[in-house]
């Protein structure tokens, strides 16, 4: 079968028999592209930070988002995300992001998403995927439903539109995160994140996300 570009499984039966089956992934489907939207209380998407001080964050943290015409990677529209995150080392750490939460999800037919970014600045950015988990108790990750947490973490290191690829393979759980499964579930996808990492005493950056493909 010359050109599928799909994976093989080969079988032998008992009489050396030899079965060679094609695993077929599903075709790519665009999962956001930002053009159905026309204003940016429209999108789905939510910004979010620490706002309030706590014993483990000090609650100085901003994050913005605009659906925006000025700059795409394709049609007409993308997301520009805006982000101040501040520190206290060593016991202090601010967080800040963009996230869509939906209902339970099977992407256990495709193997990794791909999305564009264009980042104004050298940074990095994880991508998150949450997977709806009935064992997670920590009180962050509880809505819509008990989710843990999978990420890769993307070094920006230029600037401009880029293509950014990321196999399910590669995601793992946080290394802070104690409770909640370590497997990732692609069948039980309940969200998507990007979340700015700054490991300073702070940081800030703006980046544009488009054409997101699973």
């Amino acid at each position: 079968m010359s050109g599928s570009g799909n994976p093989v499984v080969i079988t032998m039966d008992s009489d050396k028999s030899v079965t060679a089956n094609f695993v077929v992934e599903s075709e790519p489907q665009v999962f956001e592209d930002f053009e159905g939207y026309n204003t940016t209380e429209e999108m789905p998407w939510y910004a979010y930070a620490d706002t309030v001080a706590t014993s483990y964050s000090p609650g100085q943290s901003t994050c913005t988002i605009q659906l925006t015409t000025e700059d795409k990677h394709g049609g007409n529209k993308s997301m520009k995300v805006s982000y101040v995150i501040v520190n206290e080392p060593p016991s202090k750490w601010g967080w800040a992001g963009v996230g869509r939460s939906f209902s339970r999800q099977d992407w256990s037919g495709i193997s990794k998403i791909e999305f564009w970014i264009n980042p104004l600045s050298t940074q990095s950015v994880a991508l998150t995927i949450m997977v709806e988990d009935p064992t997670q108790n920590d009180p962050s990750f509880q809505d819509p439903v008990p989710h843990t947490p999978f990420e890769k973490v993307i070094n920006l290191t230029s600037v401009g539109w880029q293509k950014v690829t990321v196999n399910f393979s590669e995601l793992s759980k946080p290394s802070w995160l104690g409770s909640g499964t370590d497997s990732f579930d692609a069948s039980k996808v309940v969200g998507i994140s990007f979340d700015p990492q700054v490991s300073g005493s702070s940081g800030s950056g703006i980046f544009y996300i488009d054409d997101i493909i699973g």
